[in-house]
């Protein structure tokens, strides 16, 4: 029997779930509405702005820019990404060859297509441009999904130049990305370019070698919140399920009578078999990492919730009516102020 505070059909266990989900939908509101990124940056040597005087004096500089024209992939789960754009170099002929210049690669990436160089003269420098279709990988964090936005980065570098003799350059304005661009899931909120070398690599010989780079940073920020609902929505039904199933299942025949009702024991039953089914659908959808994401712990709380809803019947049934009332009444408001803190801490506490 569903107890009613104020004998109509108002029930105080309903009003304690319903309040507790618009809590929890505004934090989720509030928390997707935010830009934040926990992926770790490359463990590269970046010049600052202010020791740019000093290299162009030092090394060879080779300004380079870059036109992003379209991202045709973003797979965070698989760590996989694709980009096109115009890659173009400009350079003293005198100092670098363009045999040397057309080296070019990119840590953990691909060129998938290339297309041949279009030479331009500008008085003693030539501009080189490439169109290029590049497939590459990112370190990425994970801890946040399914509310992971992601900060990604192609780097550009050259193994036949040596850092000692030559740099590449890059002003913030050479780095474009169009307002316009179209990425499927996914909207570039910011962006920028560093140039740096490798860390310092000692060969075999005993020689220390380090190379030019050019970081590309892409700040990415989900568009589409299904994935979010195929794996939240689902876990606050489950809760809400559990919290209804803690309620004394008992009907009161007279003072002393209890009778255990098993068809609203079942529900409880069926919520802890559907629980643990959904943990299917999370893997498939998760990416597979060997930490905890928000996802995990939401769901290993939502499971941890479902067992009590099994355990808690049994024992209201050895205690008076009263106090049975009193006890599932405080686990649900405790239950439900647990999942709001929870969410809070994972969303906000931990960034």
């Amino acid at each position: 029997m569903r107890i009613s505070l104020f004998k109509k059909n108002f029930y105080f266990d309903d009003v304690v779930v319903l309040i507790a989900m618009f809590f929890v939908g505004i934090l989720i509101f509030f928390y997707s509405n935010r830009l934040i990124t926990t992926d770790p940056m490359p463990e590269n040597v970046f010049i600052v702005p202010q020791e740019f005087s000093k290299v162009s004096r030092t090394f060879s500089t080779i300004n380079t820019g870059f036109i992003l024209t379209g991202i045709p992939l973003v797979n965070p789960n698989e760590n996989e990404f694709v980009v096109e754009g115009l890659l173009w170099f400009e350079y003293d002929p005198s100092r670098i060859s363009s045999e040397s210049i057309n080296k070019f690669s990119f840590v953990n990436g691909t060129i998938e297509a290339k297309s041949e160089p279009k030479v331009e003269a500008r008085g003693n420098l030539l501009l080189v441009k490439y169109l290029i279709k590049l497939r590459f990988s990112s370190r990425l964090d994970y801890e946040m999904f399914p509310f992971d936005d992601h900060r990604i980065y192609f780097i550009l570098t050259n193994l036949f130049l040596n850092s000692g003799e030559s740099v590449y350059t890059i002003a913030s304005t050479d780095f474009i990305v169009p307002k316009n661009l179209l990425i499927p899931g996914w909207s570039c909120k910011e962006y920028n370019a560093m140039f740096g070398k490798t860390p310092i690599v000692e060969k075999l010989s005993g020689l220390e070698e380090s190379y030019p780079q050019v970081i590309f940073i892409l700040k990415l920020q989900k568009n589409s919140l299904g994935i979010i609902f195929t794996i939240i929505i689902p876990l606050l039904i489950m809760f809400y399920i559990s919290l209804i199933s803690i309620m004394p299942i008992y009907e009161v025949s007279g003072v002393k009578q209890k009778r255990f009702n098993w068809e609203y024991y079942s529900i409880a039953i069926g919520n802890f078999a559907a629980v643990l089914a959904y943990r299917y659908v999370i893997q498939t959808v998760s990416p597979q990492v060997s930490y905890l994401t928000v996802a995990d712990f939401l769901y290993i709380y939502i499971l941890s919730t479902s067992v009590i809803a099994l355990v808690v019947p049994f024992i209201t049934m050895q205690i008076p009516v009263k106090i049975a009332r009193f006890l599932s009444f405080f686990l649900i408001i405790f239950l439900s102020v647990v999942l709001i803190a929870l969410i809070y801490i994972l969303l906000f506490v931990r960034v």
